[in-house]
């Protein structure tokens, strides 16, 4: 019977002593599983803030993009108006020029 007993006492003290064990083990597995939570966290929210910078940058882009595409045509426009203006102007020396001999007659 002392056996049987000190047998349940060392069984008993092995399941306690494997509990603790057992618990430490937990609460270390968790603290790791608490970092790793935190860290998932702050990177979630980095590469939120990354791609909301991504996005307002290629928004930017496009809008140059759209700008520049603005620009160029009216560069060509100007350049079409200068190009008649031009021919207008030759057309008007060609004109006075013409005039010219026919005032120096009535002179």
């Amino acid at each position: 019977m002392k056996n049987t007993y000190e047998a349940n006492l060392t069984s008993h003290k092995r399941c306690f002593s494997e509990l603790d064990s057992i618990k430490y083990q937990l609460n270390v597995v968790t603290e790791y599983k608490n970092r790793l939570d935190k860290l998932l966290i702050e990177t979630q929210k980095r590469f939120d803030e990354e791609k909301e910078r991504h996005k307002e940058i290629m928004d930017s882009c496009l809008a140059m993009k759209q700008q520049s595409a603005i620009c160029q045509s009216q560069f060509e426009d100007l350049q079409y108006e200068c190009k008649k203006m031009k021919e207008d102007l030759d057309n008007f020396k060609r004109e006075r020029d013409k005039l010219k001999p026919l005032r120096l007659n009535y002179v």
